[in-house]
């Protein structure tokens, strides 16, 4: 037959019952283990509910930032646009200005070409003529070879000498 302990137990062989005593303690642990769930239930719900609150007041600023933001993006823009304006303008005047220093440096250059030009036909004209001492100045000097001082007799071999230096100079 089967032994019963003080606990309440039977046992056959390696099989354990539990009796009256034991299913008290589960039943008592089942209601704790309710209580605790719902404990557990009531935390999550209130946490739910303040999630959502926070939820919603991140949307009322989100839409109180959408609000604000209108207006100063146009304030923006509006002041982006006049500062382009007058970059724009500021670039036309030293584009104006610019246009006209480049115009006054042209036209000083062209009489400054004018001059040159007839400066040149001049020197042309005296070179073709053959006025160009007159024009330059002064003649370049050659240095011609001179003879030697006559010693009583010519040489024939002296002159043969001298006048081959003469051509050969030139």
């Amino acid at each position: 037959m089967a032994k019963k302990d003080e606990a309440g137990t039977t046992s056959k062989g390696t099989e354990a019952q539990v009796t009256d005593k034991n299913s008290e303690k589960k039943r008592a642990a089942s209601k704790d283990q309710l209580t605790t769930l719902e404990d557990k239930t009531e935390r999550l719900e209130t946490r739910a509910k303040e999630s959502v609150e926070s939820l919603d007041a991140v949307n009322d600023r989100l839409e109180k930032f959408k609000t604000e933001v209108g207006p100063l993006r146009d304030k923006v823009a509006e002041e982006v646009g006049k500062l382009l304006d007058e970059a724009y303008e500021r670039l036309n005047r030293q584009d104006i200005s610019l246009q006209i220093t480049m115009e006054a440096t042209r036209g000083e250059l062209l009489g400054e070409i004018k001059k040159l030009s007839a400066e040149l036909s001049l020197y042309k004209n005296a070179v073709l003529t053959g006025m160009v001492d007159q024009t330059v100045g002064t003649n370049p000097r050659i240095d011609v070879p001179k003879s030697k001082e006559f010693k009583g007799a010519r040489d024939a071999q002296e002159m043969d000498n001298f006048v081959w230096n003469l051509e050969n100079y030139f």
